[in-house]
Protein backbone atom coordinates (compact mmCIF):
# COMPACT_ATOMS: atom_id res chain seq x y z
CA UNK A 1 0.00 0.00 0.00
CA UNK A 2 2.80 2.41 0.87
CA UNK A 3 4.59 1.55 -2.37
CA UNK A 4 1.42 2.40 -4.33
CA UNK A 5 1.27 5.82 -2.67
CA UNK A 6 4.96 6.46 -3.40
CA UNK A 7 4.52 5.48 -7.05
CA UNK A 8 1.42 7.70 -7.34
CA UNK A 9 3.30 10.61 -5.72
CA UNK A 10 6.25 10.17 -8.11
CA UNK A 11 3.88 10.03 -11.10
CA UNK A 12 2.13 13.25 -10.04
CA UNK A 13 5.48 14.96 -9.42
CA UNK A 14 6.71 13.98 -12.90
CA UNK A 15 3.46 15.18 -14.47
CA UNK A 16 3.63 18.52 -12.64
CA UNK A 17 7.28 18.96 -13.60
CA UNK A 18 6.58 18.18 -17.25
CA UNK A 19 3.75 20.75 -17.31
CA UNK A 20 6.08 23.38 -15.81
CA UNK A 21 8.81 22.50 -18.33
CA UNK A 22 6.35 22.69 -21.24
CA UNK A 23 5.08 26.08 -20.04
CA UNK A 24 8.62 27.39 -19.59
CA UNK A 25 9.62 26.11 -23.04
CA UNK A 26 6.57 27.76 -24.61
CA UNK A 27 7.39 31.09 -22.93
CA UNK A 28 11.04 30.81 -23.98
CA UNK A 29 10.14 30.14 -27.61
CA UNK A 30 7.74 33.08 -27.64
CA UNK A 31 10.40 35.34 -26.07
CA UNK A 32 12.96 34.24 -28.69
CA UNK A 33 10.50 35.04 -31.47
CA UNK A 34 10.05 38.54 -30.09
CA UNK A 35 13.70 39.40 -29.50
CA UNK A 36 14.94 37.97 -32.82
CA UNK A 37 12.35 39.72 -35.00
CA UNK A 38 14.12 42.62 -36.74
CA UNK A 39 12.53 46.05 -36.75
CA UNK A 40 10.50 46.87 -39.87
CA UNK A 41 12.63 48.18 -42.71
CA UNK A 42 15.99 46.92 -41.43
CA UNK A 43 18.12 46.04 -44.45
CA UNK A 44 21.80 45.58 -45.18
CA UNK A 45 23.07 47.68 -48.07
CA UNK A 46 26.55 46.58 -49.12
CA UNK A 47 28.62 49.29 -50.85
CA UNK A 48 29.31 46.96 -53.81
CA UNK A 49 25.63 46.05 -54.23
CA UNK A 50 26.07 42.43 -53.10
CA UNK A 51 23.17 40.66 -51.43
CA UNK A 52 23.61 38.32 -48.44
CA UNK A 53 21.69 35.38 -47.03
CA UNK A 54 22.64 34.20 -43.56
CA UNK A 55 23.15 35.39 -40.00
CA UNK A 56 24.76 38.63 -38.86
CA UNK A 57 25.55 39.61 -35.27
CA UNK A 58 25.59 43.34 -34.66
CA UNK A 59 27.17 45.24 -31.80
CA UNK A 60 26.41 48.98 -31.64
CA UNK A 61 25.18 48.93 -35.27
CA UNK A 62 28.38 47.30 -36.51
CA UNK A 63 28.46 43.77 -37.93
CA UNK A 64 30.88 41.79 -35.76
CA UNK A 65 30.07 38.24 -36.92
CA UNK A 66 28.83 37.32 -40.38
CA UNK A 67 27.90 33.78 -41.38
CA UNK A 68 26.37 34.37 -44.78
CA UNK A 69 26.49 33.57 -48.45
CA UNK A 70 27.13 36.48 -50.77
CA UNK A 71 25.33 36.85 -54.06
CA UNK A 72 27.08 39.29 -56.33
CA UNK A 73 25.24 42.21 -57.86
CA UNK A 74 24.22 41.63 -61.49
CA UNK A 75 27.02 43.88 -62.79
CA UNK A 76 29.63 41.91 -60.82
CA UNK A 77 28.65 38.45 -61.96
CA UNK A 78 31.21 36.89 -64.23
CA UNK A 79 30.49 34.64 -67.14
CA UNK A 80 31.65 31.05 -67.28
CA UNK A 81 34.16 32.00 -69.99
CA UNK A 82 35.71 34.63 -67.68
CA UNK A 83 36.05 32.11 -64.86
CA UNK A 84 37.74 29.48 -67.05
CA UNK A 85 40.89 31.60 -67.23
CA UNK A 86 41.23 31.30 -63.44
CA UNK A 87 41.42 27.49 -63.43
CA UNK A 88 45.07 26.40 -63.26
CA UNK A 89 44.65 23.36 -65.51
CA UNK A 90 42.71 25.02 -68.32
CA UNK A 91 40.36 22.91 -70.41
CA UNK A 92 42.42 19.71 -70.00
CA UNK A 93 41.41 19.16 -66.37
CA UNK A 94 43.59 18.14 -63.47
CA UNK A 95 46.49 15.75 -63.96
CA UNK A 96 45.76 12.12 -63.21
CA UNK A 97 47.49 11.04 -59.97
CA UNK A 98 50.13 8.40 -60.60
CA UNK A 99 50.05 8.89 -64.36
CA UNK A 100 53.54 9.94 -65.20
CA UNK A 101 55.85 9.35 -68.08
CA UNK A 102 59.42 8.14 -67.73
CA UNK A 103 60.65 11.65 -66.94
CA UNK A 104 58.54 11.67 -63.74
CA UNK A 105 56.24 14.44 -64.93
CA UNK A 106 52.47 14.16 -64.54
CA UNK A 107 50.46 13.47 -67.68
CA UNK A 108 47.10 15.05 -68.46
Amino acid sequence: MAIGLIIEFIGEAIEAASVRIANRRSRTVEWLREVTRPPPGLQLHAPDGSMYTGLIVFDSNRAVVVVALRRLHQDQQRSFVDMQSEFPFGHRGAPTPGADDSSGRLRY
